[in-house]
């Protein structure tokens, strides 16, 4: 079934489940704009484990009957960026077996004029519903502050977590083969997880698990993003740890062994949440229960930079440490794996070293600063004063973000040191005004600078104060080449750009002057670190994404690869339209 506007097929597999080759209801989503050239570009997850069947679009929703799962709805309206959400369901089975089977929903039609759905029943007949769509967005979780029930249901009940949602100690065993590291033919868990929350999924035998083989964990959120992968932590052994900072929702670890070896194991799983930790969404709800849905977890960060829930070095807003902990570490492919991070806060126009100098007590160091939202380096050095590594950065305006220092060695070595934070910023002098007034001084020379005008300051943007809106987006990015990139996922080759809310961007190896050498691919993030779109052959084996922009103005990165472990290169080159500006489809 395609989607109104023809642009995107919706497929389902209907014994996948049956064959025990998913655990749950799963939905692709086609590019097919090219005919000749149809491109996956993303999936839907149910929480449910039934066998698909036949499924329906009209407008922006797609109307499926799932066997046992009843009628389930989903809002479609961004699938160009490989996103679906389900909004509502209808279960027709009382009762349904452990295990997928033919009973329940085999078919609906949703095109009457009245918008009643009907909906068949093989076992109990005919249902004529009626959806109504609820004219404000609904909570992604239920809040437990409230002792009345919602007046309607969830739009994300199969995919959300409960916020008092336990967290097991294990996974279930698991055994896999030829999974090319962690992404085909893997071994799939679940789990419920809320904002503030750090854990560690551990196949190291030091944290009590037990594996065979060479592992490869992949964690994913609800929406179908890698959000954190390792191969080897602890030799062959992999292990993630993660400080969650999204909405409560489901996440799923994919297990998984290096390359298309075979492998075994049991997963621990650690939590690492302080105590203390102020992201408690049970106080939060309590309180404000309609906020919590609506509260965006990141905006803590640049609304009150002096706190960030579940981190454990709880960084201020007076920047970095005058030492770290002193760390021991091997196997880190210069800084890339199995790394010491600690994270912190700096502001615009702050400048620090982070020397290692005269601070290592064995090996060869590599030290790497980030971007602890996007995870994008802003700055690396391997060998300053000998085999010693130490970074001097002076951080770009645009307000106060979260940092963190990735501390390693260098290949596959082993090291040790003390790193320490040498603060270039100058004395501040007295408390000067964070903007510059909008009323001359001279106009009053008694009041403070702060006080001379009680209007919000013009120069105060309205978008993400980290993205200047003005900046040009550049016709073409440099020449790149890359190798062994396992689909644009490691290795790849950044570029970043600046694009508001309504533009719409092509980002091209081929086509015009466009050309690439090899097989390409093509991966799109936003500030924080989500994909929200991805190619690999729209012409032939060179890339091409096509973007409209819905988000606040912010840093996009598009990350530049090959397919699998082949090498290739080009040369991306961008074209943009403004909002008004009329696209015809390609």
């Amino acid at each position: 079934m395609v989607n109104e506007q023809q642009t995107h097929l919706l497929l389902d597999d209907e014994l996948d489940e049956l064959y025990g080759n998913l655990d749950y209801t799963r939905t692709l989503f086609f590019d097919v704009t090219l005919l000749d050239n149809p491109t996956l570009n993303g999936q839907f997850v149910s929480s449910q484990i039934a066998i698909d069947h036949n499924q329906y679009t009209r407008d922006d929703k797609v109307y499926q009957a799932n066997y046992c799962a009843g009628l389930r709805i989903l809002d479609i309206s961004r699938i160009a960026e490989g996103i679906a959400t389900e909004e509502a369901f209808f279960q027709v089975q009382e009762t349904c077996p452990t295990n997928p089977g033919f009973s329940g929903a085999w078919s609906n039609y949703p095109y009457f004029p009245s918008r009643t759905i009907a909906v068949q029943s093989i076992e109990r007949g005919l249902f004529l519903l009626k959806y109504n769509m609820a004219p404000t967005a609904t909570p992604t979780f239920q809040p437990t502050g409230p002792t009345a029930p919602p007046t309607f249901r969830p739009t994300a009940v199969p995919t959300t977590a409960s916020p008092t949602s336990e967290i097991p100690t294990e996974f279930p065993l698991f055994q896999a083969a030829e999974t090319n590291n962690a992404m085909e033919a893997t071994v799939d868990y679940t789990i419920n997880v809320c904002p503030g929350t750090r854990l560690a999924f551990s196949l190291c035998p030091e944290d009590g698990a037990t594996r065979v083989g060479d592992t490869y964990l992949r964690l994913f959120d609800a929406a179908g993003i890698d959000i954190a992968n390792n191969d080897d932590a602890c030799q062959t052994a992999s292990k993630i740890t993660h400080l969650f900072d999204q909405p409560c929702q489901t996440y799923t670890l994919k297990h998984g062994c290096f390359s298309i070896n075979s492998c075994s194991g049991q997963t621990k799983i650690i939590d690492l949440t302080p105590p203390t930790s102020t992201a408690s969404p049970t106080v939060v709800a309590t309180t404000a229960p309609t906020a919590v849905v609506t509260a965006a977890p990141t905006a803590a960060v640049t609304v009150a930079p002096t706190t960030v829930p579940g981190t454990t070095n709880a960084p201020t807003l007076g920047g970095p440490p005058a030492t770290f902990l002193t760390f021991e570490t091997s196997f880190t492919d210069s800084a890339q794996t199995n790394t010491v991070d600690v994270e912190f806060i700096a502001c615009g126009g702050d400048n620090y070293k982070f020397s290692l100098c005269g601070h290592t007590e064995s090996g060869d160091t590599y030290l790497r600063l980030k971007d602890a939202v996007t995870n994008i380096d802003v700055s690396a050095n391997d060998d300053s004063c000998g085999l010693v590594s130490e970074i001097d950065y002076e951080f770009p305006s645009g307000g106060c973000r979260r940092y963190k220092l990735v501390q390693g060695c260098y290949g596959s070595q082993s090291c040790k040191g003390t790193t320490h934070v040498i603060n270039n910023n100058p004395t501040p002098a007295t408390a000067s005004p964070t903007f510059s007034p909008t009323v001359s001084p001279t106009d009053s020379p008694t009041a403070a600078p702060t006080a001379t005008s009680t209007a919000t300051p013009t120069a105060t943007p309205t978008v993400a104060p980290t993205v200047a809106p003005s900046l040009a987006i550049p016709p073409a990015f440099p020449p790149f080449s890359a190798s062994n990139t396992a689909d644009a996922t490691i290795n790849t080759v950044i570029n970043t750009v600046n694009v508001c809310h309504g533009t719409v961007v092509e980002f091209a190896t081929c086509n015009e002057g466009k050309v690439c050498n090899g097989d390409t691919f093509l991966r799109l993030y936003d500030a924080a670190n989500h994909q929200i779109a991805s190619n690999d052959d729209r012409c032939g084996f060179c890339s091409r994404i096509k973007h409209t922009f819905t988000g606040p103005c912010q840093t996009y990165s598009l990350h530049q690869g090959c397919f699998r472990e082949t090498n290739c290169g080009g040369q991306v080159k961008l074209k943009h339209y403004p909002s008004d500006h009329f696209i015809l489809p390609i």
